[in-house]
């Protein structure tokens, strides 16, 4: 699927509850290979809903103050002051720009980059546009 990059939400997953320490693919990238058998089993037992949940709630959404911001929910707080099920749309879609690169596209230090990526996804959601390939988790030609 163009846009979306060459992990998938189940190899993120496996990353963050197989490999706390921090995922390196190391030598011949024994561990992307190792991370990809994991993620066929964990796919074949854990519903996409499921795994959807856990990624929300596990997703690394950047720093504030030092404090590492872990999975939507915390991210609700930390970023506007609300619980998660209280966002806006646009504040919604302002955590999920953030996903991409956390400290890139934080909204407390970087308003103007995660708004223009904001942006991005409108368009990109509205048909307006499309991702040039695979790779481009950017969404280049959704720029206005």
């Amino acid at each position: 699927m163009p846009g979306a990059g060459h992990t998938t939400m189940t190899q993120g997953l496996v990353k963050r509850l197989f490999y706390p320490a921090g995922f390196k693919p190391g030598f011949l990238r024994w561990r992307k290979i190792q991370q990809t058998i994991i993620a066929v089993a964990f796919n074949s037992r854990v519903s996409k809903n499921e795994q959807l949940r856990l990624f929300v709630n596990l997703a690394y959404m950047g720093t504030l103050n030092g404090r590492p911001i872990v999975g939507f929910s915390q991210a609700a707080q930390e970023y506007f002051g609300k619980n998660f099920q209280t966002l806006s749309d646009e504040e919604y879609l302002s955590l999920v720009a953030v996903l991409l690169a956390p400290e890139r596209y934080s909204p407390a230090t970087h308003l103007a980059a995660n708004q223009e990526r904001v942006k991005r996804i409108h368009r990109l959601i509205a048909g307006a546009c499309k991702p040039t390939g695979l790779a481009d988790v950017e969404y280049v030609n959704c720029s206005q």
